[in-house]
């Protein structure tokens, strides 16, 4: 998908810095067991970035994060959620899930690694 100079595309993230190509942020959706809205995306970690670095939420969601590390080595690995107090380390080679309830409030959530060098961000609407 591409986007035009100046044109914001939500739910998206820049594929490379400084072009207008993007990589969606596809999250699933649907009811969970709770009969809460389950919000469902995946991020992979590669050599030098989360990817997709933006996921948006609905408010009030239950989110699983499918957490894939293919390449991401050093601190990178070690995958938090400051705001909400998570953290997950995820070793080279491996996949982990990461649960958590989205707050009410709308705005952004920022993610990162152990050193905040990798960053992203799950926005809430």
């Amino acid at each position: 998908m591409a986007a035009r100079a100046g044109v914001k595309v939500q739910g998206a993230v820049p594929r490379k810095s400084g072009t207008n190509w993007f990589i969606p942020a596809f999250v699933k959706s649907r009811l969970g067991e709770s009969g809460k809205r389950l919000e469902e995306a995946t991020i992979e970690f590669t050599e030098n970035a989360y990817s997709p670095s933006m996921v948006t939420v609905k408010a009030g969601s239950h989110v699983k994060l499918n957490l894939i590390n293919n390449k991401g080595q050093g601190c990178i690995q070690a995958f938090r959620i400051p705001s909400l107090g998570v953290q997950k380390i995820v070793r080279v080679g491996t996949t982990e899930s990461l649960e958590f309830d989205a707050p009410q409030e709308k705005g952004g959530i920022t993610f990162m690694c152990s050193m905040g060098m990798y960053q992203g961000t799950i926005n809430v609407i």
